[in-house]
C-alpha cells in the first residue's frame, strides 16, 4: 500500500471512529452533551450522544421507515460495526469499510447524490457496505451493489444502488488475515 493510500485509510478509520459508540459516547453525560436513550433487541437499552445519530432521509432499501441510525462498535473490535436503527428495536445491520477487504472498490456517485449528502467528493464521505453471514460457516458476503455513503460532518447518509459489472449483493469477503493483520470482528 502506498503512503497516500495508507494516509487515506487512516483518515477513513478516524472518521469512522467519530461516528461509533465508544468511550466518547459513554462520556456523553459527563460532558453535558444531549443524549438519547432507546431500546434495541440486540443491545438492550442504549444511551448515546444525540449528535452521533445518522439520518437517512431516504431510508435504506427495503426499510424506508427507518431513518435514524447509530453505529455501535463490536466489543471485540475489528472491521465490523453494527448499524442500529434508533426507532426500530429489531433492525440492525453489520457493516464494514469496504477498503478493509477490497483494494479497488470504487463508488461512482452522481452529482445529485453528492449534493443530497452535502458532499463535494466521495472521499469527503464514509463509504460502508452491509455484511451478511451466509449459511456456510465463516462465509461472509458484502453488498457491493448497495453501498452506504455517509457525510460524517452533517450526519446524513444514503444507500446507493450501483450498476457496476462485477459488483454483487453477495460478494464473498475473507475474514482471514489480510495484508498481515487480523480481520477480527464478531464470531460467526
Amino acid at each position: 500500500m502506498s503512503q497516500a493510500e495508507e494516509t487515506l485509510v487512516q483518515e477513513i478509520r478516524r472518521v469512522r471512529e467519530g461516528l461509533l459508540k465508544s468511550s466518547e459516547v459513554e462520556a456523553a453525560g459527563k460532558e453535558s452533551r444531549p443524549a438519547i436513550r432507546f431500546s434495541t433487541l440486540r443491545f438492550g437499552e442504549v444511551e448515546i450522544a444525540a449528535d452521533k445519530v445518522i439520518r437517512f432521509p431516504w431510508g435504506l432499501i427495503g426499510f424506508g421507515e427507518a431513518q435514524r441510525f447509530v453505529m455501535i462498535d463490536h466489543p471485540t473490535g475489528g472491521p465490523f460495526v453494527w448499524l442500529q436503527a434508533v426507532d426500530c428495536p429489531n433492525l440492525a445491520f453489520v457493516i464494514a469499510d469496504p477498503a478493509d477487504f477490497f483494494d479497488n472498490y470504487q463508488v461512482p456517485v452522481t452529482p445529485e447524490e453528492l449534493q443530497s449528502l452535502r458532499l463535494k467528493e466521495v472521499k469527503d464521505g464514509l463509504v460502508l457496505v452491509v455484511v451478511a453471514v451466509q449459511r456456510e460457516p465463516r462465509m461472509l458476503t458484502a453488498n457491493l451493489q448497495g453501498p452506504i455513503l455517509v457525510n460524517p460532518d452533517e450526519r446524513i447518509g444514503r444507500q446507493l444502488v450501483l450498476q457496476v459489472p462485477g459488483y454483487t449483493t453477495r460478494h464473498p469477503i475473507s475474514i482471514e488475515k489480510r495484508s498481515g493483520k487480523e480481520a477480527g470482528g464478531p464470531e460467526c
